[in-house]
């Protein structure tokens, strides 16, 4: 009535009990509260009874002179029962369970998975990042989370099973559609026997530090298309320099008809907006703020039927 009346994070029996049997109520945990972990602590060992404590489902099985171990085994079997995913391959990788426990409340992502790609453990720094909770991701595969990322996942797992790490940078969407780059570094964990068993993720959010970049490597380009606009312009100055004297000598040693008088006119007109456009060109080389001036469009039209008209 007890255990399914109150709440519980973990039972500490001895196998003896005055009035009761140890192995009964682990019966009875198991029947009414099968996750629940249940720890035996004896004063004698008994194999035959330690093997039939963790064959019906005991957590751990403790001597009373090695209670030093104690607070160990309760952390460890309350961990594994708060993350049921890590209870199987933790018992195989002996600190697995610690490790994940430390990185629990990281602020960086940290990811486990298996080889078949399911997640194991989600901390809450990938809670935060990616907008998936704990409980809507554990069991899937990571593909499932990042669809647009199957390949590159495929290709990562197989270069960490084959050297043990891999590292490099992701563009992922988080589940609220956040763009992100990830400075990812994936790591193969063995068992006990040197098996692979699983990769742990740790993954960083550079998205700012990348727009940082970005924004810099703009302006970088931005001031080199300003020296290199500079320089044309400069060299255009110089090829209108003379264009502009010949049309005044031309206007002086030749004076001609009307027709030749509004020829010049124009080649001095379009000659002044090319070296307006220079005075443009230098003004934003220069990152100076430019004047604003209101346009003739009537003269500008004008302007361009006479030369249109010329041509014809």
């Amino acid at each position: 009535e007890a255990l399914q009346r109150d709440s519980f994070d973990l039972i500490l029996s001895e196998v003896r009990l005055a009035g009761a049997d140890g192995m009964e109520a682990l019966r009875q945990a198991r029947t009414h509260r099968p996750d629940l972990p249940f720890i035996f602590v004896t004063r004698v060992l008994d194999e035959p009874k330690e093997v039939e404590a963790l064959t019906n489902g005991a957590t751990d099985y403790l001597l009373k002179n090695r209670l030093n171990r104690l607070s160990f085994t309760v952390r460890r079997a309350i961990w594994e029962a708060k993350e049921p995913n890590l209870r199987k391959i933790g018992r195989e990788m002996e600190g697995l369970v610690e490790l994940m426990e430390s990185f629990e409340s990281a602020r960086d992502p940290v990811i486990l998975q298996d080889l078949e790609e399911r997640i194991l453990f989600w901390n809450t720094g990938a809670e935060r990042l990616y907008d998936w909770r704990k409980s809507e991701v554990l069991g899937k595969r990571v593909t499932e989370l990042f669809p647009g990322n199957v390949s590159v996942f495929l290709n990562a797992k197989q270069e960490v099973v084959q050297r043990g790490e891999w590292k490099s940078e992701l563009n992922l969407a988080s589940k609220l559609g956040r763009e992100l780059v990830i400075d990812a570094c994936w790591t193969l964990l063995r068992n006990k026997s040197g098996k692979p068993r699983a990769i742990l993720a740790k993954h960083t959010d550079i998205s700012d530090r990348k727009r940082l970049e970005s924004r810099s490597l703009r302006a970088q380009r931005m001031e080199a298309i300003g020296t290199l606009t500079g320089g044309i312009a400069h060299d255009l100055n110089n090829i209108l320099a003379p264009v502009m004297l010949s049309t005044s000598l031309l206007r002086a040693s030749q004076p001609g008809t009307s027709e030749f008088e509004e020829l010049l006119q124009t080649i001095d007109t379009h000659i002044q907006r090319g070296a307006d456009l220079i005075k443009q060109l230098l003004v934003f080389c220069r990152g100076a703020d430019g004047k604003h001036s209101v346009l003739r469009l009537d003269q500008l039209l004008r302007g361009v039927k006479m030369y249109c008209n010329r041509v014809g």
